[in-house]
């Protein structure tokens, strides 16, 4: 793969705010060091990090629009909480706006903000990675999910869908209507390697 990492890094820190511009340099980092521990394309990783929120700086409006345009499904609750539409969104454009055709990294992308069931270690590590790099200010739980990153991929995502899904009921704040299901999902899993 050849890509203008410098040139990429130039655009990110013109469109994104200083601190989202850290945070990804940070995500791609980490996710540059998960990849060599489990030995797998840690250009990618790095890749997939720096661009995984390359569409946050985008409007409601624009996000939506963009969503239609690359016919990405907007439910009633994702219309509520567009947000989470900036992994999608990113995925979908990569190539357009970025010249990487890739769909590892664009699943990796579009999978950080909800987690799927058969993610690729890639995606597992641009999930993780964007939680625990360390530009993030530490929260409950950072440390053990740190650690366990770099022991068992699995069973660090189902400790952060658990730790999401904590963190948001002591705000009162709706978590994704798919965030238990792939919670248990990885629970299952779990047990399974047991």
């Amino acid at each position: 793969m050849d890509i203008d990492i410098t040139t990429i890094k130039k655009r990110l820190s013109q469109t994104l705010s200083p601190h989202r511009y850290q945070h990804s340099l940070g995500t791609a980092a980490e996710a540059e060091k998960l990849a060599k521990h489990w030995q797998i394309d840690s250009q990618k990783a790095y890749l997939a990090g720096l661009l995984h929120d390359c569409a946050k700086n985008k409007s409601t409006d624009e996000m939506l629009r963009l969503a239609l345009l690359h016919n990405i499904p907007v439910d009633e609750w994702t219309k509520e909480h567009t947000d989470i539409l900036h992994g999608p969104v990113a995925a979908a454009m990569l190539e357009e706006e970025w010249g990487i055709n890739d769909n590892e990294i664009a699943d990796a992308i579009r999978t950080h903000t909800v987690p799927e069931e058969d993610m690729s270690d890639l995606a597992k590590i641009i999930y993780l990675a964007d939680k625990i790099e360390p530009n993030r200010k530490p929260w409950q739980g950072i440390e053990k999910i740190r650690a366990l990153a770099y022991r068992n991929l699995d069973q660090a995502i189902e400790a952060m869908l658990q730790n999401t899904m904590g963190f948001l009921a002591k705000r009162s704040d709706e978590v994704h209507p798919f965030t238990e299901e792939i919670w248990q999902i990885y629970r299952n899993k779990i047990k399974e390697q047991e």
